[in-house]
C-alpha cells in the first residue's frame, strides 16, 4: 500500500512539475526555433541554458518525491533552483519537509543549497508551517537550523513532536530552553504527552532528557512496561514517584496556610 502510494506521489509530483514549467517552456522553444531560424546562435545558446535550468526544475521536483538524494543533488548541480515552487504553489523545501519519512535528508540537502525557509506556499507560509500541518512533516529540522518560531505556537509543539519522534535531543532542548511547556498535550493525537511520544517511537535518549526536565506520566511508563523496556521503565517510575511526592508536599505546605 505504501509503495502505490509512493508511486501515486511521484506520478504527481511529475505531472505538478512539468504543468509548473509548461507556460515558461513554450516561449522558450520558439524562442530556440527563431534563434535557430535566424542563425542567431548567441541568442540560441542563451536560450539553451534557460531551458536546461526549467528541466532541472523539473528533474528537483521528480527527485524530491522518489527521495533520492542523488538525483536531488544531480538536479541542483545542474542548476535547479532550491526555491523553485510547484504547480500547486508550494516551495520544494515545503514539499520535502511535509514528506519526511525518507526526505529529512533532502531537506539538509536543500537548506545547504541556499533554500530559503520564509518561502513554503503562495499564500505566505513559511516551510516550517506547511510541514508542520502534515503528518508527515519534519518542522523540527528548520527549529535545528535556526529558525525561530513562538514556543507557545501549534507549530512549536508540533516541531517539538516531530523532533521527539526523530530523536533529536538538539531540537528538544532548543525548544525546551526556549519555555515550550514540558507537559504539553498533542490535540492530534488523542492528548499524548511529550514523554508518551519519545516512549511510544523508542526514543530512550529524548525520553530521558523529558525526564530530566520534570516530565512524567502513567501512561508513557505503562508503555514503557509493555515494550519490555525494563531499564526506561524504572527511570519513569522513579518520576512518577517523585511527582507524587512533590504533590502531597505541595498539598500539606497548602493546607497550612
Amino acid at each position: 500500500m505504501k509503495r502505490c502510494a509512493r508511486v501515486v506521489l511521484i506520478l504527481m509530483a511529475t505531472a505538478s512539475a512539468v504543468t509548473a514549467q509548461v507556460g515558461k517552456l513554450e516561449p522558450l522553444q520558439r524562442a530556440l526555433s527563431e534563434a535557430v531560424y535566424t542563425h542567431d546562435f548567441e541568442r540560441a545558446n542563451h536560450t539553451l541554458s534557460k531551458l536546461a535550468l526549467l528541466v532541472a526544475d523539473i528533474h528537483l521536483q521528480v527527485a524530491i518525491a522518489e527521495a533520492d538524494t542523488s538525483a536531488v543533488a544531480e538536479a541542483l548541480s545542474a542548476g535547479a533552483d532550491p526555491n523553485s515552487y510547484n504547480a500547486a504553489g508550494v516551495s520544494m523545501l515545503a514539499a520535502a519537509a511535509a514528506q519526511c519519512q525518507d526526505t529529512e535528508p533532502i531537506v539538509e540537502q536543500l537548506l545547504r543549497a541556499g533554500a530559503d525557509p520564509a518561502q513554503g506556499h503562495y499564500g505566505g507560509q513559511s516551510a516550517l508551517e506547511v510541514a508542520a500541518q502534515s503528518s508527515e512533516g519534519c518542522p523540527h529540522v528548520f527549529v535545528r537550523h535556526g529558525m525561530e518560531v513562538d514556543v507557545s505556537s501549534a507549530d512549536a509543539l508540533r516541531a517539538m513532536i516531530s523532533g521527539i519522534r526523530a530523536g533529536d535531543q538538539q531540537v528538544v532542548t532548543i525548544l525546551l530552553d526556549g519555555g515550550l511547556d514540558i507537559h504539553s498535550l498533542d490535540p492530534q493525537h488523542d492528548e499524548w504527552s511529550l514523554l508518551l511520544h519519545a516512549v511510544d517511537a523508542g526514543q530512550d535518549q529524548v525520553a530521558s532528557l523529558l525526564l530530566e526536565w520534570g516530565a512524567h506520566g502513567e501512561t508513557a511508563l505503562a508503555t514503557a512496561r509493555a515494550s519490555g523496556d525494563a531499564s526506561l521503565a524504572e527511570r519513569l517510575e522513579q518520576a512518577l514517584q517523585l511527582a507524587g511526592d512533590s504533590d502531597i508536599s505541595r498539598q500539606r505546605k497548602q493546607s497550612k496556610k
